[in-house]
């Protein structure tokens, strides 16, 4: 019941909400000229250097601090160390 106290028809309006975006982490780099933001809604990087290019290809869902420990358990280093740096 969408009634509003002293209406006596009703208020029958389309409601529309956004939804709201939280951030988890936000980093700044040493130099002060880019932030980064991990968010709801993915990572947001934001730089004053406008030659800097971001590419994502190397990232991937499946490079977490997990699947490098384990590959540093597996005594698999040079793998560890290329997910490490993606």
């Amino acid at each position: 019941d969408w009634a509003l106290p002293g209406v006596k028809q009703g208020e029958h309006s389309n409601r529309t909400t956004r939804r709201a975006v939280r951030a988890t982490s936000i980093q700044f780099a040493p130099d002060g000229t880019a932030w980064a933001a991990a968010t709801t809604e993915g990572l947001a990087i934001y730089s004053l250097d406008e030659g800097l290019l971001f590419d994502p290809t190397a990232l991937d869902v499946d490079v977490t601090p997990a699947s490098i420990r384990a590959a540093l358990h597996e005594r698999d280093f040079v793998r560890a160390l290329l997910m490490a740096l993606r």
